[in-house]
């Protein structure tokens, strides 16, 4: 019974760990906002990983906002 009261905070780690993880890939691996040989195809041309940046916090909210404001909110 204990172990199921950690069960959501257990997954939730996971897949933070998990979104990390892949966006430090994405980062290392894809050229920035290009279709190109870097560009990751699965599943043949059904699916296709494109990197791109969210200047902004969530949802690109305050994304006009002053350089200086967004880094406080990474």
């Amino acid at each position: 019974m204990e172990r199921r009261r950690f069960l959501p905070f257990i997954l939730t780690a996971a897949v933070v760990t998990a979104d990390q993880i892949s966006k430090a890939l994405v980062l290392r691996f894809i050229e920035p906002y290009r279709l190109t040989r870097d560009s990751v195809s699965v599943i043949g041309e059904f699916v296709t990983f494109i990197r791109t940046q969210n200047l902004g916090v969530a949802f690109s909210i305050g994304w006009s906002w002053p350089e200086l404001a967004r880094l406080s909110h990474k």
